[in-house]
């Protein structure tokens, strides 16, 4: 009688067990979004097994071949993305233009002249450096133009800025167009983050949304040292119309060897996945879930090493920019262009996460520094007065002072 009575008790906690599980699954799924390439999301944690987003770049491929007007951003077989030719483009926040080479401009059908007709500045670099979500009138590249025009010198500051660019890219970029302009100076806006793009082959897999810049689809190149070489890698990139083929079967792509934001494990089921619920939790309690934005913060802090692959090949990029530069008769500089998180940590007295390999930059490079001038700012009127997903003006207004500076005094030495 007695082993009756456990047994019934035990069959009546599994039973409840079950039923919470199922309770649980169930409330679980309702809180989840699942896109449309199948990925479940609580948050911003998406939950393992993770899917290429093939359908949404498919779905943004058809949209964009059936548009009459070109999309600001297009394929480019050298750089991965580039600003199209006489492209323009109208957002919520900012308006933007580029003329027949693919350089954002001032205005509408504007055209930017190989041959300089004054003092050069050439600029090189990410969305910060392109001044996303601000007029152009209002970013530091614009900006720095007219503060040194107005001390008196004669200078032109032409913007080759692309957005979602990385190290490679900006250099790249130099190579294939910037040379050509023969600028007096070279700057090269360097954003800590781009470093995790350095070893970034296929854009989706690093970071994406289906919308927005967020939602650049294509591949890039990138560089692998050989010694003390760089080799490309990925180049010509991926033609649009393979794109969808290559992320389906990535784990075959030779190209799989060369991405460090791919681990073929989160896109293996495993059969305790069948439940959302518990996928959650193991990778919750592994420390190992999906959160894309925890996920690219410790990708963040590992290529910040010197000593990472990551670090490595960053400083011989832009090492090789420089000498590059220096060698077709331009003066190259390196401006240094926080993001919100930096000027968070320094409102506290916090260092920046890539102190050190900063400090290598100012020991070798001629390095500009924008960071106290922007932490002096944010403690007095708040780190929002600054940022706004990119800088708004006053934060450009800050750095064009420092930039300004920093030239005057080039310029006017021999």
């Amino acid at each position: 009688m007695h082993r009756r009575h456990v047994k019934a008790k035990l069959i009546l906690l599994l039973a409840s067990v079950v039923f919470a599980l199922l309770i649980g699954e169930v409330a679980f799924r309702v809180l989840c979004t699942v896109d449309e390439d199948g990925n479940t999301t609580f948050g911003q944690i998406r939950v393992l097994p993770l899917k290429p987003p093939v359908h949404s770049i498919q779905r943004k491929l058809d949209h964009i071949n059936s548009l009459e007007q070109p999309t600001y951003l297009g394929y480019d077989p050298s750089l991965g993305w580039t600003i199209r030719p006489n492209a323009s483009r109208e957002s919520k926040k900012a308006t933007y233009h580029a003329d027949p080479a693919g350089i954002r401009t001032l205005n509408k059908n504007a055209t930017v002249s190989v041959a300089p007709t004054r003092t050069r500045i050439a600029l090189f670099g990410d969305s910060y450096t392109h001044g996303d979500n601000v007029d152009y009138a209002d970013t530091f590249a614009h900006q720095v133009e007219a503060l040194l025009n107005e001390r008196g010198l004669n200078v032109e500051v032409v913007n080759f800025g692309v957005p979602g660019y990385g190290i490679g890219q900006a250099y790249l970029r130099w190579k294939t167009l910037g040379v050509n302009y023969k600028p007096d100076i070279v700057v090269y806006g360097y954003c800590a983050e781009n470093m995790a793009r350095v070893v970034n082959v296929m854009r989706p897999l690093y970071f994406y949304k289906p919308e927005g810049n967020g939602g650049i689809l294509y591949s890039k190149p990138r560089f692998t040292l050989h010694g003390d070489l760089l080799k490309a890698v990925n180049q010509p990139a991926v033609p649009p119309d393979q794109i969808v083929a290559t992320l389906e079967s990535f784990h075959d792509s030779d190209l799989a060897a060369f991405e460090f934001h791919y681990n073929p494990d989160d896109y293996e089921r495993r059969w305790y996945q069948a439940s959302k619920v518990v996928s959650f939790l193991c990778g919750w309690f592994a420390n190992d879930d999906a959160d894309m934005w925890k996920r690219m913060g410790r990708a963040k802090l590992h290529c910040y090493a010197l000593d990472s692959e990551a670090g490595q090949v960053s400083w011989k990029i832009i090492e090789t920019f420089r000498d590059e530069a220096e060698a077709a008769g331009s003066r190259f500089v390196v401006l240094h262009l926080p993001w919100e998180g930096d000027v968070r940590r320094t409102v506290k007295d916090m260092a920046v996460e890539y102190e050190p390999f900063l400090s290598n930059l100012d020991r070798q490079f001629d390095l500009i520094h924008p960071l106290a001038a922007l932490t002096e700012e944010g403690k007095q009127d708040g780190v929002e007065a600054l940022f706004k997903g990119h800088y708004t003006r006053r934060a450009n207004t800050i750095i064009a002072q420092r930039l300004a500076d920093r030239i005057e005094a080039l310029l006017k030495s021999p």
